[in-house]
């Protein structure tokens, strides 16, 4: 396993051995490496103490799954501010709005995907006009669209397989933290199966800011 970076934060989720020694050096005697997760994202949780279910974070389990065996399942959109919470403990784990951040500010669009592109390049174009390095955090459908730009770019993978999207996003994550840019800007995926926990997960790296493109 390699030296950790200088910059590693261990709020964007560990999903290999390498990003548990990045995150932890020092302070573990022995990481048993058992290959890179197979979903990706953390656990879905949900509560079952009020009349319907609801799901608190969605994850690894989807809310389609779920609503085979509970059809009356809710999905709660709930983000906590830090300064709300007050030292109290949340629901749920993961349900800060500032949560799997990166190193850097990420921007995240959402919309139609030829309007995500436009403005995801539009964005780009200004930002390196400020002389800002900028990574970008898209779906391999994105990349004719984009592959122009003078920037860092990482696919997570197409928008029609979003479990290959999930095993890739927090990898996606710390390998644009490595690298030396001011800046990410992200895209949405469909909010469908694992999209909800990916969008999620995205949106709380963006502290729940996001530009929706038409």
């Amino acid at each position: 396993i390699a030296a950790p970076s200088a910059n590693r934060f261990a709020h964007t989720s560990p999903t290999t051995a390498q990003h548990v020694y990045d995150d932890l050096a020092g302070r573990l005697t022995l990481i048993l490496d058992g290959g890179a997760t197979n979903i990706g994202v953390e656990s879905t949780i949900v509560d079952v103490s009020a009349a319907h279910p609801q799901v608190l974070r969605p994850g690894g389990v989807s809310l389609e799954a779920l609503r085979q065996i509970a059809p009356d399942i809710e999905i709660t959109r709930r983000y906590i501010k830090a300064v709300e919470a007050n030292g109290e403990a949340l629901p749920a784990p993961g349900m800060l709005l500032k949560h799997y951040a990166p190193r850097v500010p990420l921007h995240l669009f959402e919309g139609n995907d030829s309007a995500v592109r436009a403005m995801i390049r539009k964005t780009a174009l200004s930002l390196i006009a400020e002389e800002k390095r900028v990574g970008l955090l898209i779906a391999t459908d994105d990349v004719p669209a984009l592959a122009d730009l003078s920037v860092i770019q990482t696919q997570l993978g197409t928008l029609t397989d979003l479990e290959s999207v999930a095993r890739a996003l927090f990898a996606g994550l710390r390998d644009l933290d490595d690298q030396p840019i001011d800046v990410i800007l992200a895209r949405t995926f469909p909010p469908i199966g694992l999209g909800l926990a990916i969008n999620d997960r995205l949106l709380r790296a963006a502290e729940g800011k996001v530009t929706h493109c038409e």
